[in-house]
Formats: structure tokens, sequence, C-alpha cells
């Protein structure tokens, strides 16, 4: 297998980020919310022109490609002392071959490129699996949060902290 990171930086990435997000938030989603609220997110957060807007801010999005094919991403922002991961995203069809174990080393590793001491996220409450994934790896719950994202929807979210270790 033939692993490697693509920074989107194009019209043409951006797209592939869109299409990755479309396909694996409604299979992954789709067993805890409901489908509009999942195309509300997607069309919001995860588009195209949403993804371009994300990095034209300073945020980076990188593709994960195996043997050619794009299988996954991660967005991060890089404030001050902590690193927030804003996406960490895999086929399901992907999982359990270390490509996520990849693409956490890799956020770590920029995210100790850009000085910062730790790594946070957003999880939803409910996802269980990405949260038992998230505490293998290290972090521990900080805070609940409840966003309002618009059109009556929410994010039930748990905030999940890594302090990184220097190298």
């Amino acid at each position: 297998m033939d692993l490697k990171f693509k920074k989107a930086v194009s019209p043409q990435d951006f797209d592939t980020v869109a299409a990755l997000a479309d396909e694996i938030w409604h299979q992954h989603y789709g067993t805890f919310l409901a489908k509009d609220h999942i195309d509300y997110m997607v069309a919001t957060f995860q588009s195209a022109a949403a993804v371009a807007e994300q990095c034209a801010n300073g945020a980076e999005y990188y593709i994960a490609v195996v043997d050619g094919e794009p299988v996954g991403y991660i967005g991060l922002e890089f404030p001050p002392k902590e690193c927030f991961l804003s996406k960490l995203y895999l086929r399901k069809s992907m999982r359990g071959r270390g490509i996520g174990s990849a693409m956490f080393d890799l956020a770590e590793d920029l995210a100790r490129k850009h000085g910062e001491s730790s790594i946070m996220l957003h999880v939803n409450k409910y996802n269980d699996g990405s949260i038992a994934v998230y505490k293998k790896r290290g972090f521990v719950k900080k805070c609940d949060l409840v966003t309002d994202i618009g059109r009556g929807y929410c994010m039930d979210d748990y905030i999940l902290v890594k302090k990184l270790d220097r190298v």
C-alpha cells in the first residue's frame, strides 16, 4: 500500500475533499443523525467553496491518497498553543489498515511544527466509535459543547484534548 498525503490547495483538491465529505459523512453519521442534518452540515461546512474559504483563512486540509485513490482527509487550524483538529475522516472500507493512525501522526507532526502544545477536537456525543479511537490515541474529555449551526440544527459535542510531547 502506497499512502501519501496531499495538501489541498487547488479548486480540484477542494472538490475532492467535498466529494469525500459527502460520501463519508453520510456513511458515518447516518447511524445517529438524520439525513437532512447531515446534508446541511456537508453543504455548509464541507462544500468545495466552504473548504476553499477555510483554507483562505488559515486552515490546512490534507487528502489521504492510497495507491493514487483519495480515501480520506484531515482539516487543521493553528491558533496559538492548541491545534484544532477540525476534521479527520476516512472511508469505512479503508479503516483497520493503519491509515487513520498515519493521519493522526501527520496531525501531531504538523501541530508540533506550528509550535502547538496540544491538539483539540470536537466529537459528537453519540459517536461512540470515534470517541473510543480518540481515547486510544490519548485524548481526554475537557468539556461538553452544544453549538447552534443554523436552521434549527445543533452540534452536541464533547471537546477532547491531547497534550503533545515535544520531539
